[in-house]
Formats: C-alpha cells, structure tokens, sequence
C-alpha cells in the first residue's frame, strides 16, 4: 500500500528506521533503501530510481534520522489522500508562504510556519526532544506553499508526472521545496497534524545551501512568491525585509557578492515583483552593508562571474 523510498548513508540508522516502520506503519509496505554511501548521486537522483522501484501507488520520502511516534500513520495517510483527491503532497512541517527572496521554506518568519514535529539530536533522550507545534487555524491539516523535506508522502503517479530535478538540484539540498512547488501546480500541498515523529538532526545551512537555494529561486523567479493563506501587505513586506537582511549576512559569511542582489533587486523590480517601497528599504540595507563591508577585511567575495558558474553547475 505505501513504498517508502530512503536516501540511506548510515547503516545503524536504517536499520532502526526499518524496524520502527514496520512497528508503526499500520498497513502492508515496502522500504526502498537506496545505499548512496560513496556515491557522487543527490538526493534527486536517488529519489527518482526509488520512485521507479516502488510496487505502490503511495510513496513515502522520509530521513532515515527520524522516529516515528504516530502508530497506524500509514493509514492516516492513506485515509487523507482518498478523503480528498485534490491533495497531492502531505507533510509534517511546511509554510504557507514562501518568499521572494531566496530562503528556505519559511524565509525568516515563525509566523507562517505549519509544523508538528518533535526536534532533536542523536545524543539526546526521547525525553529531551522539544515538540514543535505551529497550527495557526487549528486544523487536521494546513495548505502550505512548502513543506520540509524530512518525511512527505505523495502518488507514484505524481512523482513520476513532476520528477525530482536532478539537473538543477545536483546535491542534497531544496530538493523539498522545489518539489513543493512543482506539485503545487495542479495538486493541493498539506502539512498534517495527524503524524508525529522526531528528527534526531537539525539541517546544515551550509555555503552549498546557499548556492543551491539561488538555483532555485532563479528557476521559480517567476512563480514566486507564493501564498497559500491569509496574510496582510504589512507582514509579508516585514517578512520579505528581514529575510532580505538575513540573506544580505549570509553572503558576507560565506563571501559570496552582493552586486549579485543588487541584480536580483533589479530584475525582480523590472518584473514588478516587489512593491516600490520594499524594493528602496531593501536598497537602503545593501548600500549600508556594502559601505560597511568595503571596511571588513574579512570579507573577500569572490566575482559575480564566479558565482554565476556556480549557480549554473
């Protein structure tokens, strides 16, 4: 009834997840653990010769780092999906808005967050996870622009439709959203309140993060941003801001240009994708930090042409 297709590099790990599927899966299953240690294959790679293995119309993507609380979750899923056919992709935590500025899914703001969710770390008890419990309208499940990539069921028929981009997305990172928003083109996408698990890691929002999170919004620039609930003209102009600020430290951190955003700003104004304000204030706070920054010896970008090749690997 469900196949559920893991990205394996850690032996021990598997084997827990394996045996905690099959104590809480509910329904007949199938695991299709891809061994991708040594391996120069991504995630979508990976991801996509799953979905060709797979024996079921349902597949379930999941980490192996996670342990799943809900008994019966397989069937929860199963009952969501056939209860509304709209729905094409259900996960645990997502956000209803993703922004403009290049982000992960929820750009910097809380307030748009749809998660539940137990988070912590390898060498914590079960006791020491904090649950991560965000339902602004109280509901069994939420539309969301987004979802995190940690555990999320769909259709054989939809993954095979809207095929992980291995092209793009050569590595192990935004592989989620773009998903989220390739299936979000004809189908429904959901965070559930109705499965509980704990994730034993926390991501790496590393350098490659970032040069991976600008392919994609380079190849949604046209789509985004996203909305898929109630939000004022005032909070996402706060949320595409901070996000802006937040995305303006992360280049000095990793020394990547910021004549790269100035680009940004300007092709994204010609498009009329940022109000006139926001686009100033956002202006305002690259040419504070590039004043700052020409003093910072230890920001040492590398070129615009660079960064381009990079994004375009």
């Amino acid at each position: 009834m469900i196949s559920v297709i893991i990205c394996s590099v850690n032996p021990q790990l598997l084997t827990a997840v394996k045996q905690n599927i099959a104590e809480t899966i509910g329904v007949p299953f199938e695991v299709i653990a891809i061994d991708n240690r040594g391996s120069s294959a991504g995630i979508c790679e990976v991801y996509n010769r799953g979905t060709a293995q797979a024996s079921f119309d349902l597949l379930c993507f999941m980490h192996e780092d996670i342990i799943l609380q809900t008994q019966n979750w397989g069937r929860v899923v199963v009952d969501l999906m056939k209860a509304d056919t709209g729905i094409g992709l259900v996960g645990v935590a997502g956000s209803y808005y993703k922004p403009l500025i290049p982000s992960g899914w929820n750009g910097t703001s809380k307030e748009t967050e749809c998660i539940y969710i137990m988070q912590g770390n390898k060498q914590q008890s079960a006791s020491e996870f904090v649950l991560h419990n965000a339902n602004p309208l109280g509901k069994k499940h939420m539309d969301v622009a987004s979802i995190d990539g940690v555990w999320f069921c769909t259709t054989k028929a939809i993954a095979q439709s809207n095929p992980f981009d291995a092209q793009t997305l050569k590595g192990f990172h935004c592989y989620d959203i773009d998903f989220s928003l390739s299936v979000g083109q004809h189908h429904r996408v959901v965070v559930t309140y109705e499965v509980l698990l704990a994730h034993l890691s926390e991501g790496n929002f590393d350098r490659t993060w970032l040069i991976e999170t600008l392919k994609l919004h380079q190849k949604w620039q046209n789509y985004l941003p996203l909305l898929r609930g109630q939000l004022s003209p005032e909070k996402r102009y706060h949320i595409e801001k901070y996000t802006f600020r937040h995305l303006l430290k992360l280049f000095k951190d990793y020394n990547l240009p910021v004549s790269y955003l100035r680009k940004l700003l300007w092709q994204r104004a010609y498009f009329n994708k940022i109000p006139k304000n926001l686009w100033l204030n956002m202006n305002f706070h690259l040419f504070k930090f590039q004043k700052k920054a020409a003093k910072s010896l230890d920001y040492k970008p590398i070129g615009l042409e660079e960064l381009d090749r990079l994004i375009s690997l």
